[in-house]
């Protein structure tokens, strides 16, 4: 009888994994990529955000940023410089962000971007609080900010969410890689 193995027999595997789990196995290692494409872009935007943390975590050395005119930085990186080196990377030097659109409570809007560590359910969420907006902005419309870090919003506290003085702002689309 084939059918009744009992676990004495051996079952040859044929070298190109579709022996005894092979396939099982390469369903498995999908099963995060599937589970992302499946669950983040959808699940994971302003309401998201409203309900996490930011960011911001200490950081043992925080590099000056590159030379140059407007520094192009993900948005948690921009947290961490604001939060934990009071700014000091940030003062008086132009930077892009780009992210998504939150309302905050009692009025304004804060920037925001998420991170992931291994998948979409453990998203931490980056936000800055966008100062000077002349327009009514959207939920979860992405943007691209061009501004200055202000102080305010907090230091050294991983529930600070940093000031930004916007002096430009331009609607896109959402990028093919939302997470940073």
């Amino acid at each position: 009888h084939d059918h009744d193995h009992d676990g004495g027999e051996s079952v040859i595997d044929d070298g190109h994994g579709h022996g005894p789990g092979g396939p099982r196995v390469a369903w498995l290692m999908l099963l995060p990529v599937i589970s992302i494409i499946i669950i983040a872009p959808p699940a994971l935007g302003a309401y998201a955000v409203e309900r996490g943390t930011t960011a911001a975590e200490p950081a043992e050395a925080i590099a000056p940023l590159p030379e140059g005119g407007i520094a192009e930085i993900p948005v948690a990186d921009f947290v961490t410089r604001a939060v934990w080196d009071e700014g000091r990377t940030l003062k008086d030097r132009p930077v892009e962000l780009t992210g998504f659109v939150v309302p905050r409570d009692g009025g304004g809007y804060d920037l925001a971007r998420l991170s992931l560590n291994c998948c979409a359910a453990d998203a931490v969420a980056a936000k800055v609080n966008l100062k000077a907006l002349k327009s009514e902005l959207v939920p979860d419309q992405w943007v691209r900010v061009v501004g200055k870090w202000i102080p305010g919003g907090g230091l050294n506290d991983p529930r600070a969410i940093p000031v930004f003085q916007v002096s430009e702002l331009e609607a896109i689309d959402t990028p093919k890689e939302v997470y940073e």
